[in-house]
């Protein structure tokens, strides 16, 4: 079974990838016909278990696995300079006596089941909210809703929250607009499905994406519904706004089956509903274009089947040797002279076995970087940014094909190899949280100098280019040091090594104190040159600014230019790129 889930599971990531492929293409921006190209992604991802184990399949031949490497990860470049002893042996693999099949469909079965209760309680208590709801002046209301919400499977049910009568025309008629979209596509019935294959594939990224971007593509067609019929973009973001402060008010959305507003991915959307509006509509021979392609992709992965041919034919084995038969009987030879001795076989001496050769070919092609830490004049502080700053530099600055070294200085000026280079990113940030020396004392630079040679005579013993990061504090240089420092740079440049030296002090200016906002203060705020927020605004008592869509900004205690990030951060999630300006034209009363 577990084999047959994973085929699953590779076939839809292709047919995702498939129809990514075909919706970039053919540049399709509706978001109806996106939704409705990977509704059938899902569908049929869910009929992919019954349609490999029993549907019609083509054989697709493909090149044969490569040879696995036995090789560790592990490069001993500096192997002729380090004692026999530096690299233990690797220990001696046992067979495993777990029956690791078993245990990865149990812990299938287990993720699949949890998934499904959840799934099942979310679907019990919808028909609890239909159920219960009460019908006030027409509409089905429910006191369990702080938002519209839309259940049901075929046929789906708009419940608003009791506060919708205070609501003006234009706001209820926007949200009965985007609720009846929803009814009309179906949504309810794609999102009830897109949870089913999160519970049967939940260990699929594709499972999870879809079921997010599915409820996405739904909310953002229903908006561009009500654009279309007319709404301000300004006044339908506002109602979006205003309906996710009274879920947040609320506490939390119930946990029910259906599509709620303000719905998923909100800044996404008002940035769209502000900025670019609606996408266009989808016309009727792209639209056929559209699905002909899907169509073809999808019955091609979902058909093939993966088989495997060798690249060159390989020879038939030799039969198998016949059991052995008891030996016939040898006849005796007629008695004859007994022949002269046979002189003495020479045996040839041993020849001693050819020693190996370096395996230059393993780190050909490869980056080698060297994290050289000279800990000599750092002080406790100083030392953990150092080490700080090379586990992020492990983390986001190497790549996995990338083989890294770690080199300290002793105190006695001499370099250490505490890790060889090695592609074990566990293992190189290990050794270098465990890194220490140095107390704050000051080191001369004829000494540094001379580690630096020593580490670049080191590293020059191979051909290809190597990087060196030095984490040392600051020194003072001096005239007398000219000669070692030409020395120096004349041994990187034949080693081919580059150097880039790292400052572990950090040390920066303090600026003068800026300019505190405070209660009463005038604001001029410009964003975007957009007319709805630009204005003078006046701090209140509680020391908050209030901005229409962006809602209350803190401004008490804040310098201009700390306002200005903190609206511009808060704009951002209504507009797309923001460019915020903030100014003081008033002071409160008593400042000068």
């Amino acid at each position: 079974m577990q084999y047959l889930i994973l085929e699953c599971a590779v076939r839809a990531a292709l047919i995702a990838l498939g129809t990514g492929a075909v919706l970039r293409i053919l540049r399709v921006k509706s978001a109806g016909a996106r939704h409705a190209a990977w509704a059938g992604v899902l569908l049929l991802m869910l009929l992919l278990p019954a349609f490999a184990a029993w549907g019609p399949r083509a054989s697709v031949r493909v090149l044969p696995a490569a040879p696995s490497q036995s090789a560790s990860s592990e490069i001993y470049l500096f192997a002729p300079m380090l004692p026999a002893d530096a690299h233990p042996a690797a220990p001696a693999v046992r067979p495993s006596a777990w029956n690791w099949g078993t245990c990865l469909l149990v812990v299938y079965l287990m993720g699949a089941f949890l998934l499904l209760t959840r799934l099942a309680l979310g679907t019990l208590r919808a028909h609890t909210l239909v159920r219960r709801a009460a019908k006030r002046d027409g509409r089905l209301t429910s006191p369990s809703c702080a938002a519209p919400v839309t259940v049901g499977w075929l046929r789906p049910t708009v419940i608003l929250p009791e506060c919708w009568r205070t609501w003006p025309r234009a706001q209820l008629d926007a949200v009965l607009t985007h609720e009846g979209e929803h009814a009309r596509r179906r949504d309810p019935l794609v999102e009830w499905l897109a949870l089913l294959n999160r519970a049967i594939f939940w260990f699929h990224p594709l499972a999870w994406w879809l079921e997010r971007h599915l409820s996405a593509l739904a909310e953002e067609a229903c908006d561009a519904a009500v654009l279309a019929r007319g709404h301000d973009p300004y006044e339908y973001s506002g109602y979006l706004l205003e309906l996710a402060r009274s879920v947040g008010r609320m506490g939390a959305r119930i946990n029910i089956v259906g599509m709620a507003m303000p719905g998923s991915s909100l800044p996404q959307r008002i940035r769209q509903i502000l900025a670019r509006g609606p996408a266009p509509r989808l016309t009727r021979a792209r639209a056929i274009c559209l699905a002909a392609a899907c169509v073809l992709v999808s019955a091609v992965f979902a058909a093939a089947t993966v088989g495997r041919q060798p690249l060159i034919p390989q020879p038939p084995l030799p039969p198998a040797p016949a059991a052995a038969a008891a030996p016939a009987p040898v006849p005796t030879p007629p008695p004859h002279p007994a022949p002269a001795p046979a002189p003495p076989v020479q045996t040839p001496a041993p020849v001693p076995p050819a020693p190996p050769q370096p395996p230059e070919d393993r780190y050909a092609n490869r980056r080698l970087i060297a994290l050289f830490f000279d800990m000599g004049g750092m002080s406790a502080d100083e030392q953990a940014r150092a080490i700080g700053a090379a586990s992020r530099f492990i983390d986001t600055q190497t790549q996995p094909a990338d083989l890294v070294a770690i080199l300290t200085v002793t105190g006695a000026g001499d370099v250490r190899v505490i890790q060889d280079f090695t592609g074990d990113r566990g293992k190189l940030t290990s050794y270098i949280a465990r890194l220490s020396g140095g107390g704050g004392e000051s080191v001369d630079a004829d000494v540094r100098l001379d580690a630096l040679l020593k580490a670049t005579k080191l590293l020059g013993t191979f051909p290809d280019k190597k990087a060196v990061v030095y984490f040392a504090a600051g020194t003072t240089r001096t005239s007398t040091n000219d000669d070692h420092v030409r020395a120096v740079v004349e041994a990187a440049i034949k080693a081919n090594v580059a150097f880039y030296p790292i400052d572990s002090a950090g040390l920066i200016a303090s600026p003068p104190s800026p300019y505190l906002i405070g209660t009463g203060d005038a604001i001029s705020i410009s964003i975007s040159e957009t007319p709805v927020f630009n204005g003078t605004y006046t701090v209140r008592s509680d020391g908050v600014l209030s901005l229409p869509l962006v809602g209350d900004v803190k401004a008490s205690g804040l310098s201009p230019t700390q306002l200005q990030t903190a609206i511009n951060e808060r704009a951002a999630t209504v507009l797309k790129d923001p460019k915020v300006t903030v100014s003081v034209v008033g002071i409160r009363k008593g400042e000068k």
